[in-house]
């Protein structure tokens, strides 16, 4: 049967698409199209649904991030893409996560440090806490992974990123109908300035790696030391850049988002910051956080847990079908564009009590194994599951526990902002908070 077709009003798309696409489900359910500058875009947002596309060798990824990551780990699909997931498979391994928490700790402790610097007697502002944790996460994903350090440039390599994923909103714009503002467009011209930056840095990491007689063990030399599947050549420079450029995004952009997120709600919310302060403490003795110590802080667990069900840093996904199928009786011709999102399906009212309210119970003891796959999906599901999940839930709590140990977060420095939907899940405005030292 065909899905319903909804007469979309272009201009319905502007501000905030999350919000339409709620207000759309629960006026029409689960199922539903609407035509887009691309053509009829198929909504989905049961979680069986979901779970059906995610399971389908027939829908596959877009397009719409190739143009700066390349064919990595996060766009490609078929033989190449199952190799690439097997090449950096073991860098991800559980026994491999303990050998990166002293990198965490050191680049939380830089977050620390610049946090408490200079705060009078009834603390500071952090008028924008977002940058200095993205420049926290940046470093800790190229010293992890690559073996790298790039504190001295790191200002222009955020800089050149946050260009880079914003640059792409045209292309969604015109999935989600949505007018793009001037800023949208300017973003996407300086887009090639930025690509060619980043493109001369990591290339140059790439050729001092082929030059190191003694190469540490990580995932770049893993890279370097691959064969191609098909031709049995090594990986090209390009190959391997796109993988870097991948890892960049998957891991340091859409963890800053969360984060920020984290902080936001914690300015927010003075009795929960005050429960996971006191676990922390508890359990920390004024330790740094090591890996062991995770497992005795379920709340800190749970806190996270639930800031990526409301704020899960990829609010959309697209899907496109490869040749003419059904999902859930529902005929999807080849090529059909699919749209899922986590943002509606974290907020199903069949599936989370009060979804709206951000309450850490919702990943209480035992509660965490009870919910469906696709209810909660925020590292997505199926063969497409995030490579760096437990990797990104460890640096997440470790980076909380560091800070909720030594900075006292005492409320946010203005009103607190609304999202913004793009490529990730940003916020309209600056997170501002006022800190203090413990």
């Amino acid at each position: 049967m065909a899905l319903k077709e909804l007469p979309i009003h272009p201009l319905e798309f502007t501000e905030h698409p999350e919000q339409l696409i709620q207000r759309l489900i629960a006026q029409y359910g689960d199922a539903f199209a609407y035509e887009s500058g691309h053509g009829l875009v198929y909504v989905f947002n049961h979680p069986d649904q979901v779970d059906a596309i995610n399971r389908s060798a027939n829908f596959v990824r877009t397009a719409v991030m190739t143009g700066f990551l390349g064919y990595g780990l996060l766009t490609n699909e078929g033989d190449y893409w199952q190799k690439q997931r097997r090449t950096a498979q073991p860098v991800f391994h559980k026994h491999c996560m303990g050998g990166f928490v002293d990198i965490i700790n050191d680049a939380s402790a830089k977050l620390v440090t610049e946090w408490q610097a200079n705060e009078g007697t009834t603390g500071r502002v952090v008028e924008d806490c977002s940058m200095p944790i993205r420049f926290c996460t940046m470093e800790v994903v190229m010293r992890a992974l690559f073996s790298t350090d790039i504190s001295a440039v790191i200002k222009d390599w955020d800089h050149a990123s946050q260009f880079l994923v914003n640059g792409v909103n045209p292309a969604f714009c015109s999935v989600l109908n949505k007018v793009p503002k001037p800023n949208d467009i300017n973003l996407s011209t300086g887009t090639p300035k930025y690509a060619k930056y980043l493109d001369k840095q990591i290339y140059e990491i790439i050729s001092k790696r082929r030059s190191d007689r003694t190469p540490p063990r990580d995932l770049l030399t893993l890279l370097i030391h691959s064969e191609d599947k098909v031709t049995g050549e090594p990986l090209s420079d390009l190959q391997i850049r796109d993988e870097i450029a991948t890892m960049l995004m998957a891991g340091h952009e859409t963890l800053a988002v969360s984060l920020g997120w984290a902080m936001c709600e914690l300015a927010s919310q003075p009795v929960l910051r005050d429960e996971l302060t006191a676990e922390i403490d508890a359990v920390l003795q004024g330790a740094s956080p090591q890996l062991e110590h995770l497992t005795k802080m379920p709340k800190l667990a749970a806190f996270f847990d639930e800031t990526l069900r409301v704020y899960p840093s990829i609010p959309f996904m697209l899907r496109r079908a490869v040749v003419n199928d059904t999902i859930d009786g529902y005929t999807i011709p080849a090529d059909g564009l699919i749209l899922i999102s986590p943002y509606t399906l974290h907020r199903h009212k069949d599936f989370w009590p009060q979804p709206e309210t951000f309450n850490i119970d919702n990943f209480s003891l035992g509660k965490n194994k009870q919910h469906h796959n696709c209810a909660y999906m925020p590292f997505t599901t199926g063969k497409h599951t995030c490579i760096g999940k437990e990797f990104a839930l460890m640096e997440g709590q470790l980076i909380l526990a560091h800070i909720l140990q030594k900075i006292d977060i005492l409320g946010l420095a203005g009103a607190k902002p609304a999202v913004k939907s793009g490529l990730t899940l940003q916020a309209e405005s600056p997170i501002s908070l006022k800190i203090g030292r413990r």
